[in-house]
């Protein structure tokens, strides 16, 4: 449906996904807002371009659509970053956006019932908070531009 990549071996196992998923309607600009996520390679193909290769056949058709990638993965954090995404903080996206994005299950997060208003992941900073890691926000060149986050 030109929303996700599977990446086959020869043996025609998946080796590899990603994906945009929907997340909301923009009435204000007639944007719709997608998440990149959900990327997996299998352990035994990591290091082999594959990631990349997804994200190159599915972004460029989707420039029209803001696009916001989490995660929690620095391998995932430098292909995005080479692909020019930009970290931002989560507090930069409308709210709308950032509570249907944040999903993250009560137990990993610590956060509150209060739709994880108060993520403690999701502030996109470089730290570890125990044995949790940060969830950095990211948003596509495009998606900066429309944000006014860019020139």
């Amino acid at each position: 449906d030109g929303f996700a990549v599977i990446v086959l071996n020869d043996a025609g196992e998946p080796v590899g996904f990603t994906r945009l998923q929907f997340l909301l309607a923009d009435g204000r600009n007639n944007v719709h807002w997608m998440e990149l996520g959900s990327t997996w390679v299998h352990d035994d193909y990591r290091g082999n371009g594959i990631n990349r290769g997804m994200y190159e056949l599915l972004l460029p058709d989707h420039t029209d659509k803001n696009i916001l990638a989490t995660t929690a993965n620095i391998a995932s954090l430098a292909v995005g970053q080479s692909f020019g995404f930009l970290p931002i903080f989560r507090q930069q996206l409308p709210v709308e956006i950032w509570k249907q994005s944040c999903c993250c299950p009560l137990t990993k997060t610590q956060a509150s019932t209060k739709a994880n208003e108060d993520c403690i992941l999701a502030r996109c900073e470089s730290r570890n908070i125990g044995h949790l890691k940060s969830c950095w926000f990211r948003v596509t060149p495009e998606t900066a531009a429309r944000l006014g986050l860019i020139a």
